[in-house]
């Protein structure tokens, strides 16, 4: 069954992604509060990865094609990983401005994410937070939600599925550095017609983070046990807060511009011919003429589809989004 050919499509997806919200937030979220990594396994591999290709087989979609499972060549999937690297930097960046934007008008929160203390704890959580969800989330988001928001253009299937991802976390703190990375997954799997090198991406993403929090926390360790008022080193660096965050600005926007050079080398689809790749490239927009939806095909030609995606189809994301507020404020107001 061709999800272009399903007039309510996007619809029953954005239901199914509320009612994984609700899954998340309640049965999710009990078990987890027992045990944080088994709850996450169960969360990656039943509550989003099963569910997702469950909800695939009941609406007759193709396997195969919904989720993109085509192969990648070795370059392809390097390239996939040294763009999340040089990405990251930026990523980290724009999510501290924006905490520190949020941190004017409410208290931040730390996360709840165990963080490993030694090796062995950074090796399972290498597994558990950043190999699992990078796998089962992208066979979601970059799978099965963004094949469905295909019919409405390569361009907003990026854009939309990247927003969800980054709600999908109910986390108001982490919401931004999700979204922009969001978006580079989805090019990626454009450029290389597979979810592969998202997964990859997504993976590595995770696993940075969990590496910095190793070494972060046993540096904070020896820290403690050193005396910094006999430090002649130990000054009060306030004064140059402002020059720092203009000079580090400038590094991770260089380190950003190296990602998307890469980005752009990525070797893409064999398969894929020219007119397909002005199209992921250029943005080309989806033309709406006297009510009518057109699109892009791969030959280049404008085809139109008899048909509009409904104004109801968007009420599902909306709940979410009033879910996704008023989780947030009474995490910040308790």
């Amino acid at each position: 069954m061709e999800i272009r050919e399903d007039k309510n499509s996007i619809f029953q997806v954005n239901l199914f992604y509320l009612l994984m919200g609700l899954v998340l937030l309640t049965l999710g979220g009990f078990i987890m509060s027992k045990n944080i990594l088994i709850g996450s396994l169960i969360t990656s591999y039943i509550l989003v990865y099963l569910t997702s290709l469950i909800y695939t087989r009941i609406k007759g979609y193709d396997i195969r094609e919904t989720f993109k499972l085509n192969k990648i060549s070795p370059r392809q999937g390097f390239l996939s990983g040294l763009i999340v690297i040089f990405a990251y930097p930026l990523g980290i960046f724009i999510n501290y401005l924006v905490l520190l934007l949020i941190g004017l008008f409410v208290e931040l929160k730390t996360p709840s994410i165990p963080l490993p203390n030694t090796p062995s704890e950074l090796w399972i959580s290498l597994f558990v937070i950043a190999l699992s969800p990078g796998i089962c989330e992208e066979f979601m988001f970059r799978g099965l939600i963004m094949s469905v928001y295909d019919k409405l253009g390569k361009k907003k299937a990026i854009l939309y599925s990247a927003f969800l991802f980054g709600i999908f976390h109910f986390n108001l703190q982490n919401f931004i550095g999700p979204f922009l990375l969001g978006i580079v997954f989805g090019i990626m799997v454009y450029k290389t017609n597979s979810i592969y090198p998202a997964m990859i991406g997504h993976t590595v993403n995770n696993s940075i983070s969990m590496i910095i929090s190793y070494f972060a926390n046993n540096s904070m360790d020896i820290m403690e046990n050193m005396d910094m008022s006999e430090n002649p080193m130990a000054v009060d660096m306030n004064q140059y807060f402002i020059i720092g965050i203009i000079i580090l600005g400038i590094i991770v926007l260089a380190l950003g511009a190296i990602a998307l050079t890469i980005l752009r080398s990525l070797p893409e689809d064999r398969e894929m011919d020219e007119s397909s790749r002005d199209y992921i490239y250029e943005g080309v927009e989806n033309n709406v003429n006297y009510g009518e939806y057109y699109d892009v095909n791969y030959n280049g030609d404008y085809i139109e589809n008899q048909w509009k995606t409904p104004a109801y189809s968007y009420i599902p994301i909306i709940i979410v989004m009033g879910i996704y507020i008023f989780y947030n404020y009474m995490i910040f107001t308790l």
